[in-house]
């Protein structure tokens, strides 16, 4: 069985949030995340029950799962995550994120340049703006 904060970090890393941006999710300070999560239990403290909910909601893990003692962690998602339970992890997400910005900032740019050159299809250019609706919803939602 799985403690409740590793569940917590798990459902964070399993929705690729460093701390500081599940922090701003939640609406509480960054290092509030690291007192959920701290294995120490000396230095620990519990989200309560609105929050733990609130973390089910913008990480995507279920809510059930999140709060039942009963609960494991995916032993194939701790063989992907090996430093799920190391410092390591918080580098690794921003660095992760860096990445997923430069490769989005390149595919915008080529993107940008067939408008300009022409070379986007009809039936592209309606799956491209039905895209952008999707994610301009999604970003209004939270």
């Amino acid at each position: 069985m799985s403690e409740l904060w590793e569940r917590i970090r798990a459902a964070r890393a399993s929705a690729s949030l460093t701390q500081e941006e599940m922090a701003e999710k939640l609406g509480v300070a960054r290092p509030t995340i690291g007192v959920w999560e701290t294995p120490d239990p000396s230095k620990r403290s519990k989200p309560r029950e609105k929050m733990l909910r609130r973390i089910a909601e913008v990480t995507g893990a279920p809510y059930k799962w999140l709060v039942s003692d009963n609960s494991e962690i995916d032993p194939e998602f701790i063989l992907q995550n090996p430093d799920l339970q190391s410092k390591n992890l918080e580098h690794r997400l921003k660095t992760q994120r860096q990445s997923n910005r430069k490769d989005l900032e390149r595919a915008l740019l080529e993107l940008h340049t067939m408008v300009i050159e022409d070379t986007i299809s009809y039936d592209d250019a309606e799956v491209i703006i039905a895209l952008v609706s999707a994610i301009k919803g999604r970003v209004h939602k939270q």
